[in-house]
């Protein structure tokens, strides 16, 4: 497998079809079904908690009201646009004519068979947190257990030893889940295959091309890693920027605040929509290399096929 071919591809589908960056601004928030899980809201105490200001109970209710209707407005936004962008590559890809128009008919297409593969990914992400959970507890209560017995410095090494452990699982369990439900998401848009069949091909895809999902997963990490680390620059140039027509932030926060929105919000929305596209276009790129290798698409681009589900 030309791995480089496929990061290559991924980066000049998502500079040349600049359209397919509204998909990936939306898809870029849950990038390949990420979930970010609160671990402290279950020890909120509101009686005992102290606020510098007073907040009205109908203003709470009122921004709750807001957060939710904001969270279902993305998810659908999310569900639309996974598979529009996969729809989208696969065109560009496989011979087809991409058209923004067709992608998002087909991301609207497709709607119900992503949400519930969400839901599924959600449920199987928030099992394996749980365990997670369990074994770091029970890591910690024999640090305790240890720091009883011997002193902090065997209590500091097992537990220690448990992040080490902990930390390499985390990423491991996050790979043999959001590899499979990835390929799950090109099999459901590509072969217009029910989820079933989606999970159980992109299941036996992942294991029979373990090495290879596991590499293309380092792939994807390091590079956003690499973004990451760059946008963090970035923000800290745009920091300064703002700081020289705001000298003191603590004094003029709502200024400070306005202006970084200003500079900061159309340089988070246009690489949002770029990586967003990125990170899809490799994934959909990765899964055309395990179902038909470089060598059957040269014999097949001579003669464009018909595209399996998409819709015209």
């Amino acid at each position: 497998m030309d791995y480089g071919y496929i990061v290559n591809r991924a980066f000049q589908i998502a500079w040349k079809y600049k359209s397919l960056w509204v998909f990936g601004l939306f898809v870029g928030g849950f990038t390949n079904f990420n979930v970010d899980l609160p671990t402290n809201s279950f020890s909120f105490d509101p009686e005992s908690a102290e606020l510098p200001f007073h907040i009205s109970p109908e203003i709470i209710a009122a921004l709750l009201l807001v957060g939710f209707v904001l969270f279902i407005l993305f998810l659908a936004a999310y569900c639309i646009s996974a598979p529009a962008l996969i729809d989208g590559v696969n065109r560009i890809e496989r011979g087809g004519v991409y058209r923004f128009g067709a992608s998002f008919s087909a991301g609207v297409d497709y709607f119900f068979r992503i949400l519930g593969l969400g839901v599924l990914y959600f449920l199987t992400v928030f099992v394996s947190m749980v365990i997670l959970t369990l074994i770091f507890i029970f890591v910690a209560i024999l640090a305790g257990v240890s720091l009883g017995d011997s002193g902090a410095g065997p209590a500091i090494a097992i537990f220690l030893l448990g992040l080490l452990i902990l930390i390499p699982l985390l990423l491991f369990v996050y790979l043999i889940i959001m590899t499979p439900f990835s390929l799950a998401q090109r099999v459901i848009v590509v072969r217009n295959a029910p989820i079933s069949d989606a999970l159980s091909e992109g299941w036996l895809l992942f294991k029979r091309n373990f090495g290879k999902s596991m590499l293309i997963y380092l792939i994807n990490l390091g590079i956003s890693l690499a973004v990451i680390i760059a946008l963090a620059v970035l923000f800290a140039v745009v920091a300064l920027i703002v700081i020289i027509f705001v000298p003191d932030p603590m004094e003029h926060i709502t200024e400070f605040i306005i202006l970084g929105i200003v500079f900061g919000l159309p340089i988070s929305l246009l690489l949002g929509g770029f990586f967003g596209t990125f990170h899809s276009a490799l994934y959909t790129l990765f899964y055309f290399e395990l179902v038909e290798p470089a060598a059957g698409r040269q014999i097949a681009a001579q003669t464009p096929p018909i595209i399996p589900g998409t819709a015209g």
